[in-house]
């Protein structure tokens, strides 16, 4: 365990140093990432509402991205700001969040820092996928840890403010239980976990659901191989519970 926690200390401070490197060179929002901001903060609605052919202040704008002081963790307001928008909640109610630490005013290091937090979540569960499948050896786990957390997609991942990077530590979570089951025996509480893992998936990107969908489909088809009827049903119902 002391060695697990240096080797995984290791590739936190080298990741997240190297995200934290290019954040700070961050120079500009890209539309999407000013919708996160707007959706998770804006007291106006979740969109810009301007009428044409008018002049705005650079102050009435801001007004839209940074959480109003007296208006902290208002996650109702982030809740009806995101029934505009086509994604779930997850995201903006936690950008909303980070942005609520710092009331009057607008940071990038908000939206940069929660992507932070994920990927080293996401790190951390990947590190624990990879020794589930490879448990001879915890070197590989960090060099593909390491491999994966200083790749420019990663890097790209976490100065995008919006919510891909969350969607991958739930979906690298799901992959987890998928390949324990293959190998251990379940109880009431993996399937709990389970449901609870679909459903903050399901409500941070719809995309989850594809991926959450071909993999019900070949775990239940390993358990009736198997001759685990019980486990089938167990895991419909978590599938249930989650929906």
């Amino acid at each position: 365990m002391k060695r697990t926690f240096v080797i995984l200390a290791f590739i936190l401070v080298v990741s997240l140093g190297t995200g934290f490197y290019h954040g700070y060179y961050k120079e500009y929002l890209y539309e999407d990432e000013v919708l996160s901001y707007t959706l998770s903060n804006s007291l106006h609605g979740g969109y810009f509402n301007l009428k044409a052919g008018e002049w705005y202040k650079g102050s009435d704008l801001y007004e839209y991205l940074y959480v109003i002081p007296g208006y902290e963790f208002n996650w109702g307001n982030t809740m009806h700001n995101q029934m505009v928008d086509s994604h779930p909640p997850l995201y903006a109610l936690s950008l909303h969040a980070a942005c609520s630490l710092i009331p009057g005013r607008f940071s990038k290091w908000c939206g940069i820092g929660l992507n932070l937090v994920c990927m080293a979540f996401f790190l951390i569960v990947f590190y624990f996928l990879i020794r589930e499948l490879m448990p001879e050896s915890p070197y590989v786990a960090s060099v593909f840890c390491i491999a994966c957390g200083l790749n420019a997609e990663m890097i790209t991942l976490l100065v995008f403010i919006r919510m891909y990077i969350l969607l991958m530590v739930f979906t690298t979570l799901c992959m987890y239980w998928h390949i324990r089951a293959f190998r251990r025996e379940l109880s009431f509480r993996s399937f709990l976990a389970l449901s609870c893992i679909t459903y903050a998936g399901i409500m941070t990107h719809y995309f989850y659901g594809i991926i959450a969908f071909y993999l019900a489909v070949a775990v239940c088809i390993h358990f009736i191989l198997e001759k685990k009827i019980r486990y089938v049903w167990y895991y419909i119902i978590s599938m249930a519970a989650s929906g």
